[in-house]
């Protein structure tokens, strides 16, 4: 685990969590011994993420507005 050097800007930051959220994360750090600070940095660090897919085209059919019942 890579340390942040000192003198290095450092960029803190806020995270909501789940109350499940909060337990996991507090699991990962007892069993791995690191803070919670070196656990998100960590999983920063080796995540990959698939990217998203935008669809830029128009759709072939548009949907027929639905008629309101006759009174």
């Amino acid at each position: 685990m890579k340390q942040i050097p000192r003198g290095q800007v450092v960029f803190p930051i806020h995270v909501r969590l789940s109350g499940e959220q909060n337990a996991r994360l507090s699991e990962m750090c007892a069993q791995s011994g690191l803070s919670q600070s070196q656990v998100i940095r960590h999983l920063i660090d080796q995540a990959s993420l698939r990217p998203a897919i935008i669809r830029t085209e128009a759709p072939t059919k548009l949907a027929q507005p639905q008629r309101e019942p006759a009174k």
